[in-house]
């Protein structure tokens, strides 16, 4: 359809550009940054406690998180052969932090899920090492 301006002038380019520039500021308030630094991962988790729609994703081997992990982090590894398919049977429409122990798998484990349609991903800057260096609360499997 054509845009109606209040006069009843259609102008079909700037209709073109208004949906463009509406588009445009919706995908950037959809899409988290890429990049999130430990400091702020933690304080969106403490509040977003018990937010079914925030996951952290830890995409460390299960030896890794086995030895300390994020409270609540999903563990499936970025290296395994089943990482697509576990990923795949997650909501889209969530939001996911992801880490590694340096930012490096974190960073890879992204680009597959955008690839895959999950856009509202980002991935915590310095890892699991970062979060260790700024002494941020860190479970084992057995707490």
């Amino acid at each position: 359809r054509l845009l109606r301006l209040k006069n009843g002038f259609r102008n079909p380019l700037m209709g073109i550009c208004l949906l463009a520039v509406f588009l445009s500021g919706c995908a950037g308030m959809l899409t988290p940054p890429a990049e999130i630094d430990a400091g702020k991962v933690n304080t969106i988790i403490k509040t977003n406690r018990g937010n079914p729609d925030l996951i952290i994703l830890d995409v460390r081997s299960p030896r890794e998180y086995s030895e300390g992990h994020i409270q609540g982090a999903l563990n499936i590894p970025v290296e395994s052969a089943s990482f697509r398919g576990k990923v795949d049977r997650l909501d889209r429409n969530k939001t996911y932090i992801l880490y590694c122990r340096s930012g490096n798998r974190g960073s890879s484990a992204r680009a597959v899920m955008l690839e895959m349609g999950f856009f509202r991903t980002a991935n915590m800057t310095g890892g699991f090492l970062e979060w260790q260096r700024a002494r941020f609360r860190i479970v084992k499997d057995d707490e």
